[in-house]
C-alpha cells in the first residue's frame, strides 16, 4: 500500500488508513479510505487535530493548489468530524461546493 504525508501533522502512514480532500476542479472533495477520485488530492491523518494543524497552517490550498477563497472550511471541518467520528449518516464521498 503507497505512503503518504498528512498535510496536518507530516506523519506518514499508508494510504488506506487516511482521509483523502481532492479539487476536481470546481470544488473541494472529502473522501474515506474506500473511494479514490480524480483530481488533485491531499491526505489528512484521521484525526481532528490533523485537521485542525492544517488549517492553521493553511496546507490544504498549498497542497490542492487553490485560492483559499475557494475552500468553505467550516463545512469541511463539519465533513472530517463526520467521518472520523464513522456517522452512519455521513456518505464514504462527499462534495463541498465553493461559495457563490
Amino acid at each position: 500500500m503507497p505512503i503518504r504525508t498528512c498535510i496536518g501533522c507530516q506523519a506518514q502512514a499508508s494510504q488506506a488508513g487516511m482521509l483523502r480532500l481532492r479539487w476536481d476542479g470546481s470544488r473541494v472533495v472529502l473522501e474515506g479510505s474506500d473511494a479514490r477520485g480524480p483530481g488533485r488530492g491531499a491526505y489528512l491523518c484521521a484525526k481532528m487535530t490533523c485537521w485542525e494543524a492544517a488549517r492553521r497552517r493553511r496546507a490544504l490550498g498549498r497542497a490542492l493548489r487553490v485560492s483559499r477563497e475557494f475552500i468553505d472550511h467550516l463545512a469541511l471541518a463539519e465533513e472530517v468530524e463526520g467521518m472520523i467520528s464513522g456517522s452512519p449518516r455521513r456518505p464514504q464521498a462527499s462534495a463541498v461546493t465553493p461559495p457563490l
